[in-house]
C-alpha cells in the first residue's frame, strides 16, 4: 500500500490573457495579478490525505519552475477551455519529468480525449471521482480515467477549501461557494452536464465557517459567490442570507458580495432587500437575447414574456447593479439581433454589459443538435493552439453568413462601449440605484493599493485618454450625486480601460477574418 507522505503539487494553468472577462490590466492597476484564486483546486487540496504536504501554483500570479514540479511526487492540474493551450503544455512538462499527474476541472470533464495524455482524468465532482482514484493511488493501481458518473456530490459534506494556501493580495477578490447546479437546462449551457439539474446546497453553517477561516485569514473585500444561480433555490438562498447577514453585522461588514443569479430575483422584493441587507452589491445575469423566439428555442423559458428593461431597473432600484450577459449568433437571429439587444442595454441603461458570440460547448444539447445537422466544425472542443477565446466562438456552421455575424457583433460592440453611452450609461445608473452598500474597511496596504490604482486611472482615463472629458463629467456628477458611489464609479471605469483595449484587439482579429471571408465568397461566385 502506498500511504507514505507525498509531495503533492496544485497547478492551476494561464489563462488566455485576450478575453473580455480577463481584466488583467484593471488587476495590475489596482497592485493584483489576477481577478479570483482557484476555488477548485483548493478544494482538491482539502480531499487530500492530511499527512500530505501540499503546495499551490497559480500560473496566473506566479510562476511554475522546474524546480516544483521535480519537488512534487503527484501533481494535480485543473482548468477551464481558456486554460487548455497552457494545460496541454503541462502535461508535457510533467511528464518530462517522470511526474505522475492528475487532471479534472470542466474543460478535461467536457473533452477528456484532449487530455488523455496525463496519468489519471479524475472527471466531475472532485468529491465523488477522487476519493475513487486515492483509493487505488495508494495501493499503487491507479486507473486512467476515473468519473462521477450519475452521483453527485452531497454538499453539505463537502469540506472548507485551503483557503490558507492563498496568497490573498495577488487577487483583485476572492470567491466562495453555497450551491451547485441551476433549475434551468438552457440547450447551450453545459451546467447541468457538469454539475445535474437541480440545485445542491451546503448548510449555512458551512458557508459561515468558510467565511469565518477567510475572516481570520485577515482578507477584507470583495466576495463572488461562484454558484450558478444563487437563487436557484429561493428559499435556501434566504436562509443563507439571514444568516450572512447577522455574521456581517456581527463583525463591522467586512466583505462586499457579488454573485450570478437568474432574472427571476426581480419578481421577489422579499429576497431584493435580504440580498442588499447581506451585503450583496452586484449580480450578473444571462439576458442572451430579447428575442422571445430564440429564447423559446433555447429553451431559456426564465426569460420569456418579461420586459428585461423593467426587470434589471427593478434590481437597481433596490441597490443591487447588473451586469447582463448577452449573445449573438443563435440560429433565430436575423438581422435586427443586435439592434434588439442594443435597444435592451440602453432602456436597462447597465453601464458594463458581456457580449459574447455564440460557442457549441461539448456535451451540451446545442452541440448534440449541431452534431445532428452536420454542423460542427473539425475539433469544434478543441481550443486553437497558440489562440485566444476570439478564435473559438462560432465554432459550428451558422445558418446566416458568418460575416455578416461578425460585423454585427463588432457593430454592437463598439456602439454599446462608445464613450458617450458608456459613461451616460453610468451616470444613469449611479441615479438609479436606490441604495449603496458601505464600502468595507481594507487593510492599509490593501487601500494604499486602491489608492495608487485609482491615481493611475486618474493619468491614464482622465489626461491621456480619448475620452477624458467623459471621465471628467462623470466623476464629478457621481461625486455630488452621491459619493459613496465612487468607489462603484471607479470600478467600472477601471474595467472600461481593458475593455477598450480588447475592442481594439477584436477589431483587428475580426476585420482580417472578414476580409478573408468576402475574398473567399468572391472567388467562389467568380
Amino acid at each position: 500500500m502506498n500511504s507514505d507522505i507525498k509531495n503533492s503539487l496544485l497547478v492551476n494553468p494561464l489563462y488566455t490573457p485576450v478575453s473580455f472577462s480577463n481584466h488583467y490590466k484593471t488587476c495590475k492597476m489596482f497592485g493584483a495579478r489576477y481577478l479570483t484564486p482557484p476555488l477548485g483546486l483548493i478544494t482538491v487540496a482539502s480531499l487530500l490525505p492530511d499527512n500530505w504536504n501540499v503546495r499551490l501554483i497559480d500560473c496566473n500570479v506566479s510562476s511554475l519552475t522546474t524546480a516544483d514540479i521535480e519537488w512534487s511526487d503527484i501533481v494535480f492540474s485543473s482548468g477551464m477551455v481558456t486554460q487548455q493551450d497552457d494545460h496541454l503544455a503541462l502535461i508535457k512538462q510533467v511528464k518530462d519529468l517522470n511526474k505522475f499527474h492528475v487532471i479534472g476541472g470542466p474543460d478535461p470533464t467536457a473533452r477528456p480525449d484532449v487530455y488523455e495524455n496525463c496519468d489519471s482524468l479524475v472527471l466531475g465532482e472532485a468529491e465523488v471521482s477522487l476519493p475513487l482514484f486515492l483509493k487505488d493511488y495508494f495501493y499503487s493501481t491507479p486507473e486512467s480515467i476515473y468519473k462521477s458518473s450519475n452521483l453527485q456530490a452531497d454538499m453539505k459534506k463537502s469540506p472548507a477549501p485551503r483557503f490558507d494556501l492563498l496568497e490573498f493580495e495577488r487577487y483583485l477578490y476572492l470567491n466562495i461557494q453555497t450551491s451547485r447546479g441551476c433549475p434551468f437546462s438552457c440547450e447551450y449551457c453545459n451546467i447541468s452536464m457538469l454539475n445535474g439539474v437541480g440545485h445542491r446546497a451546503k448548510s449555512i453553517k458551512q458557508v459561515l465557517l468558510e467565511l469565518q477561516q477567510i475572516y481570520d485569514l485577515g482578507y477584507r473585500g470583495v466576495m463572488h459567490v461562484v454558484d450558478s444561480n444563487f437563487i436557484g433555490n429561493e428559499q435556501h438562498a434566504k436562509e443563507i442570507l439571514l444568516g450572512l447577514k447577522d455574521w456581517q453585522d456581527a463583525r463591522r461588514r467586512p466583505y462586499l458580495f457579488s454573485t450570478d443569479v437568474s432574472i427571476n430575483l426581480a419578481d421577489d422584493k422579499e429576497l431584493l432587500i435580504m440580498m442588499r441587507e447581506a451585503g450583496f452589491n452586484s449580480v450578473n445575469i444571462g439576458i442572451e437575447t430579447p428575442n422571445r423566439k430564440t429564447l423559446l428555442s433555447s429553451y431559456k423559458k426564465v426569460n420569456v414574456n418579461r420586459s428585461m428593461p423593467q426587470n434589471i431597473r427593478e434590481i437597481y432600484k433596490n441597490g443591487i447593479s447588473v451586469i447582463p450577459y448577452y449573445v449573438l449568433g443563435f440560429d433565430n437571429d436575423d438581422k435586427d439581433a443586435f439592434v434588439e439587444i442594443m435597444d435592451c442595454i440602453e432602456k436597462s441603461d447597465t453601464p458594463l454589459n458581456y457580449i459574447r458570440l455564440l460557442v457549441a460547448i461539448p456535451e451540451t444539447a446545442l452541440a448534440e443538435r449541431l452534431k445532428k445537422e452536420g454542423r460542427l466544425h473539425k475539433n469544434f472542443d478543441v481550443f486553437p493552439e497558440n489562440g485566444d477565446v476570439l478564435d473559438y466562438f462560432l465554432n459550428f456552421e451558422t445558418l446566416r453568413p458568418r460575416e455578416e455575424i461578425l460585423e454585427e457583433y463588432m457593430s454592437l460592440f463598439k456602439k454599446v462601449y462608445s464613450p458617450a453611452n458608456f459613461f451616460r450609461r453610468l451616470r444613469n445608473s449611479v441615479t438609479m440605484l436606490g441604495f449603496f452598500q458601505k464600502a468595507p474597511r481594507l487593510p492599509k496596504k490593501k487601500m494604499f493599493l486602491f489608492l495608487k490604482g485609482a491615481i493611475q486611472m486618474f493619468a491614464i482615463s482622465g489626461i491621456l485618454s480619448s475620452y477624458k472629458y467623459e471621465y471628467w463629467k462623470t466623476l464629478f456628477y457621481c461625486s455630488f450625486v452621491n459619493y459613496r458611489a465612487l468607489p462603484y464609479t471607479i470600478g467600472l471605469i477601471a474595467c472600461y480601460h481593458q475593455i477598450k483595449l480588447f475592442e481594439s484587439l477584436m477589431s483587428e482579429r475580426f476585420n482580417n477574418e472578414i476580409f478573408l471571408l468576402k475574398k473567399e465568397m468572391k472567388s467562389l461566385a467568380n
